[in-house]
């Protein structure tokens, strides 16, 4: 078991990896968006469906970048919808694209596009989608248009690695 810790803001946090998910390993780099106490965009990569991202719009969309531990070429993601989702379905991401690239300095290059991704409005429902196959180890995931009002939420994104044959949960640990 692998231990990561962070003090931020006065307060320490931790994160505790299991063995068989290390290699599936992501930092949160960033987000712009406002999120409320406990529910940040690291959420989204924890591996915990109870958990979720839950934040307000800025400048008209919801975003987050986050890098891998190493290169990957992953050939699928999936989204899994909140907690609540079924009382408040307006709030699940509607339209998004997802961006890679291989280095920091480089230009992101699109991985997918969804225009209605047609989430479920039940709770901690999964749905699967393609995506460019790329070596990369940054991505930027950017949501702009969620089902309705100003309001996001998202339990859990994951990537499916061929390499892998199965797919891994892309854990997080912010950065320091």
């Amino acid at each position: 078991m692998l231990i990561f810790s962070n003090f931020k803001d006065g307060i320490s946090y931790t994160w505790t990896l299991r063995p068989e998910f290390y290699e599936g390993n992501y930092y949160a780099l960033t987000s712009p968006n406002t999120a409320f106490e406990g529910e940040g965009y690291e959420k989204i990569f924890d591996g915990k469906k109870e958990t979720k991202w839950c934040c307000n719009k800025k400048d008209n969309e919801w975003s987050v970048e986050f890098m891998s531990k190493k290169p990957i070429t992953p050939t699928m993601y999936t989204l899994t919808t909140a907690n609540d989702s079924k009382e408040f379905s307006g709030r699940n991401p509607k339209k998004w694209k997802l961006y890679g690239k291989l280095n920091d300095g480089d230009n992101w290059t699109l991985l997918d596009s969804q225009n209605d991704g047609a989430l479920s409005a039940d709770n901690y429902q999964k749905k699967s989608f393609s995506c460019r196959e790329m070596k990369c180890q940054y991505f930027n995931f950017v949501i702009s248009e969620i089902v309705s009002g100003d309001l996001m939420q998202l339990s859990e994104f994951e990537f499916d690695l061929p390499s892998m044959h199965r797919t891994y949960h892309t854990h997080c640990q912010s950065r320091p």
